[in-house]
């Protein structure tokens, strides 16, 4: 297993989307069987057009990459539900603890 670092994961799905509550639950026990931090699986009320990864510290660049690795593996056939790449918000303010 691959060092996941100390990045803490947010994963967020469509509140009342079928099957969305339960994906999300597998993804979870899936991220932190692989030793990701999965610190919240958050509803919203709104559509989610593209999946991503987002870091905000430099320093998570490196295991933000290798979480979207780990998604791709996760969701295999079904790549275009998993990003491609991490994206870069660190210049984003306010910034997350």
């Amino acid at each position: 297993m691959v060092s996941a670092g100390g990045i803490r994961v947010f994963i967020h799905h469509i509140a009342g989307h079928r099957g969305g509550t339960a994906l999300a639950q597998r993804l979870a026990d899936h991220l932190r069987s692989q030793g990701f931090t999965v610190a919240e699986i958050r509803p919203v009320d709104f559509s989610i057009g593209t999946p991503s990864v987002r870091y905000f510290f430099e320093d998570d660049r490196s295991a933000s990459e290798r979480l979207v690795d780990e998604l791709g593996r996760f969701f295999g056939e079904a790549a275009s539900r998993a990003p491609d790449h991490a994206s870069d918000f660190t210049h984003f303010v306010p910034k997350p603890r």
